[in-house]
């Protein structure tokens, strides 16, 4: 039949799968058609004012590829899949909230294309998306109280789809990869650094859209792109991510879009303006949306110390050789992406509100500003050497950044009264003590079994009372089994325990961050490469773990005492892993996973374990114990083991939630899982 400019026909079909709706469309060059399908589905024609899915098909002008326009109810999540014969099927997008357009940019070079279109309940667990809109998307982090910004990520593999996370639930990129992006799975901080922050072997293109700060919904009249990385882009690379995430981006018409590069870009974008110019993309900088203000303040809070400046690119050195100390409020001429600890910030050049910097500072407590008046930043250079009390702070609605000379100024033990302020509140832990066994039911367990099997764990038994039919069939490995696993003996002669308080024994709080790090690095290196579970560890375990199906992926949660408690939640410091029984059942080492085939290398149990114990010395975990006083003889780390299950959809394990609603006086609380 002929074709139209727009052009709309249906097809739609229910499955047997509850909450789910699946619509097919085939696509061939000048016809949008129907097409039958097979597999004894109960087909009908949904009818367009009805609250049901529905997916057209248009081509527009001066475009070569098609657009999907999809209706239907705005809390559910959408999946629209491609196929060239309907039989072998990809991802193209999923989509939160109807109603939508979604160009699918790869059909531009096909002669055929089928679609594919699911529609699934939203949850908590929804928490990435590969298109946003502008201003006001759920996913944005305002926690700045100036921009706005949402992170992304570009797969360099799947170069024209944008990966929105949400930004207040993952406000690190590191963070969502590594739980919601299969090829990073297990990944450290460092390799994962590697593979997206440098030009050499990179894998992932990461970023951010900024949102214009203090607007009225529908007068936000600007946006901004920023990609991150320590290597200067290629001008023409940045040109083609800059236009993919633009088309990912739903604004408004006549909404200017800019690219506000990150510090490490600012150069090369500055050289290269005129050919940013020439492709309609327009280089700027955050400070043109804060001409009102006279400082930009990316953490709230205050500091006393010793002004010190430090070129950004020699920030690094200058903490390893003691110019710089953890005491010190820096003062430098630009951000990078990574920071030594210190006692506060001032930026002589914008930074960002999504930078990890700057996050980082809000989660420490240290004060971040960038002085927007060049008298104020020349003053502040005068008191270079000199003691300073900086505060980072809004009134009336308006950032408000003070630099005091306090220098010879403060009494000793007024000065040391006023630190005093800043110390952490005290963690009241509850010591681990012995269990007996390596195991046990959750069933059974209850909060105040946290000694034994830590917080997560210990929990999770009420949760599985309260709810057995939502919640898994679950054990818990005690701290019996992590304090068998640290008084092995390594190839010297130590024990794993002596070894690791060896590496540690020299920090106190605040430390040298660098070698901290790695001291860290080493120990988590330590354990997942040089220790082994003995051959009466790895027979309980095997036993201990009877009632799973070994050809199915075991997800091992940490499960610490330091963590899950009413004075610390500790979320986020450990990390879980998934194993498969049966690759350490198999009498071999070699791949693929038995439990995962696209898995090249075996995934077992034991390795599970070991990288779970390894997480107990994250760079973050350590830091937080170390900051509170935490005697290390005192916590450890226990698991709670049951199937993993991912979806197709969330690809990764869900968690109850509460989410609590204030209105007026009054607070009602409703959850989900």
């Amino acid at each position: 039949m002929g074709y139209s400019r727009r052009q709309f026909m249906g097809l739609g079909a229910l499955t047997r799968l509850r909450l789910r709706h699946v619509i097919l469309f085939c696509v061939e060059r000048g016809c949008i058609r129907r097409v039958m399908l097979a597999g004894g589905l109960t087909c009908l024609i949904w009818n367009a004012a009805a609250q049901v899915p529905r997916l057209d098909v248009s081509l527009e002008d001066r475009t070569p590829w098609f657009f999907l326009h999809g209706t239907g109810a705005t809390n559910q999540v959408y999946r629209l899949l491609g196929s060239a014969n309907l039989t072998d099927w990809e991802e193209l997008a999923v989509l939160h909230d109807a109603p939508f357009v979604y160009p699918d940019y790869d059909s531009a070079t096909l002669d055929r294309r089928f679609y594919r279109f699911e529609v699934w309940p939203k949850t908590e667990e929804s928490d990435w998306k590969n298109q946003i809109r502008t201003p006001d998307d759920p996913f944005a982090n305002w926690t700045a109280q100036t921009v706005g910004w949402v992170k992304f990520a570009i797969l360099l593999d799947q170069p024209r789809r944008v990966i929105f996370q949400d930004s207040i639930k993952y406000p690190f990129h590191y963070d969502f990869a590594l739980n919601r992006l299969p090829a990073f799975k297990g990944m450290s901080s460092e390799e994962f650094y590697r593979v997206s922050m440098r030009r050499d072997n990179q894998r992932v293109v990461l970023g951010a859209v900024l949102f214009q700060p203090l607007q009225p919904p529908a007068s936000a009249s600007e946006y901004g792109i920023q990609f991150s990385g320590v290597d200067p882009y290629p001008t023409d690379i940045v040109i083609e991510w800059f236009e993919t995430v633009k088309r990912a981006v739903n604004a408004a018409p006549g909404v200017q879009v800019l690219y506000l590069p990150a510090f490490e870009q600012v150069s090369s974008a500055e050289r290269d303006r005129d050919l940013f110019a020439a492709r309609g993309i327009r280089v700027s900088s955050l400070e043109r949306w804060l001409s009102d203000e006279t400082a930009v303040c990316y953490s709230l809070v205050w500091a006393i110390g010793r002004l010190t400046f430090v070129p950004w690119a020699e920030i690094s050195a200058a903490f390893a050789d003691g110019r710089l100390r953890s005491t010190d409020v820096l003062l430098t001429d630009g951000v990078p992406a990574e920071l030594p600890f210190v006692a506060g910030i001032i930026a002589l050049v914008p930074a960002t509100p999504n930078s990890h910097t700057a996050i980082l500072a809000r989660s420490q407590e240290i004060p971040f500003v960038y002085p927007l008046e060049a008298a104020e930043r020349d003053r502040v250079r005068n008191l270079v050497g000199k003691e300073v009390f900086l505060r980072a702070a809004r009134r009336d609605g308006h950032a408000e950044a003070r630099v005091l000379d306090v220098d010879g100024k403060l009494d000793p033990g007024v000065k040391a009264e006023i630190l005093a302020l800043k110390a952490p509140a005290p963690i009241h832990i509850v010591p681990k003590a012995r269990y007996g066994a390596i195991s046990a039911p959750v069933a059974n367990l209850v909060p105040a079994d946290i000694r034994f099997f830590g917080g997560k764990a210990a929990n999770f038994g009420l949760l599985h009372r309260t709810i057995p039919g939502n919640s898994p069939e679950a054990i818990a490995f005690s701290f019996d089994l992590w304090d068998e696993f640290l008084d092995q003996s390594l190839p010297g002669g130590r024990t794993l325990r002596a070894e690791i308080a060896s590496r540690l024994a020299g920090f106190t709080y605040p430390p040298d961050m660098l070698a901290l790090k790695a001291a860290l690095a080493g120990v988590r290196d330590l354990i997942t490469g040089a220790t082994e579970f003995s051959p009466d560890q790895q027979q309980a375990i095997i036993s201990s773990l009877a009632g799973f199906d070994p050809q199915r992926n075991i997800r091992f949660r940490s499960s610490s005492n330091v963590e899950d408690t009413e004075q610390f939640v500790g979320a986020g410091l450990y990390d879980s892993f998934s194993g498969c029984l049966a690759d350490d059942l198999d009498d071999d080492t070699a791949g693929p996973c038995r439990c995962d085939p696209a898995e090249p290398k075996e995934r077992g149990v034991f390795r599970a374990i070991r990288k779970v114990y390894a997480s107990f010395y994250n760079d973050d975990a350590y830091l937080e114990r170390l900051r509170h006083g935490i005697d290390e003889a005192q916590v450890g780390m226990g698991l709670l083991v049951h199937h993993s299950f991912p979806d197709e959809i969330e690809r990764a394990n869900g968690v109850a939630t509460l989410k609590a609603t204030w209105l007026a006086s009054r607070a009602s609380t409703g959850s989900s899982s």
